[in-house]
């Protein structure tokens, strides 16, 4: 009885000391993760240098966030932080890395930064690349406290004319069917796209003044519906059928 008591008791010591280091185990790695989620959605280690600093910032560009709610300004796994489909693809599209740019408001020490995104936003929009370059230097170097430059202001309007999603440019599109009807079939495809334009951005009827356009029509040589002192079309009358009919 005795030995069978102590093999129980031995057994009993051996399973605590399992739990025990199972326990030491897991809390050790909760602490890890916890240790490596912070690192993750925090600010920089303060022991960095300025140098390790503008390294990680150029190697690691693309993952700069900067969330006054969260408080951290990068952050390595940015499927932590809670964001949105759309703020993650705006976040990640090239396109629009090289948007943000544009309303960069610290202080930059490099004054080629961001040179290479305006400069593919210029090809994109087909803006001249040289005055815009120059002039969002100039922009840089006041820390975009002054008013926009005249020759950055085409790229700037450009940017803000991007449709939210793709669901309003289907939507304008629809419209092609009322455009394209069969009583006006016989539209290029220049009249239909200024068509397709005034229908997506232009004014309402009520705000639409058509003075100026109806005068520039009168000017080109044409004729209004109501207009006497034009010729009037001569319609020819076919007779090669004629003494057929005489016999209907």
């Amino acid at each position: 009885v005795n030995k069978r008591s102590k093999s129980n008791d031995e057994c009993d010591n051996s399973t605590n000391k399992k739990l025990c280091v199972e326990s030491e185990h897991t809390s050790s790695n909760k602490e890890s993760n916890k240790n490596m989620e912070l690192h993750e959605t925090s600010d920089l280690p303060e022991c960095w240098n300025k140098g390790q600093y503008e390294n990680f910032k150029t190697v690691n560009e693309w993952l700069v966030v900067k969330n006054k709610a969260l408080g951290c300004l990068i952050c390595k796994n940015i499927t932590n932080l809670g964001l949105s489909v759309v703020d993650k693809t705006l976040r990640f599209s090239k396109p629009w890395q090289d948007c943000s740019i544009i309303s960069n408001d610290g202080q930059i020490e490099n004054i080629q930064f961001g040179d290479c995104n305006i400069r593919d936003l210029c090809q994109q929009f087909q803006i001249d690349e040289k005055s815009t370059i120059q002039s969002f230097r100039i922009y840089k170097m006041d820390l975009g406290k002054k008013e926009i430059p005249e020759d950055l202001k085409p790229l700037y309007k450009s940017i803000a004319t991007i449709p939210v999603s793709t669901s309003e440019c289907e939507r304008n599109f629809s419209s092609m069917n009322e455009i394209m009807s069969p009583l006006r079939t016989s539209l290029n495809i220049k009249t239909v796209a200024a068509l397709l334009f005034i229908n997506c951005v232009g004014p309402p009827l009520t705000k639409f003044e058509p003075e100026k356009y109806v005068r520039s029509w009168l000017l080109n040589g044409r004729h209004s519906a109501d207009d006497t002192a034009s010729r009037k079309r001569n319609h020819k009358c076919d007779k090669t059928y004629e003494s057929l009919w005489k016999l209907l």
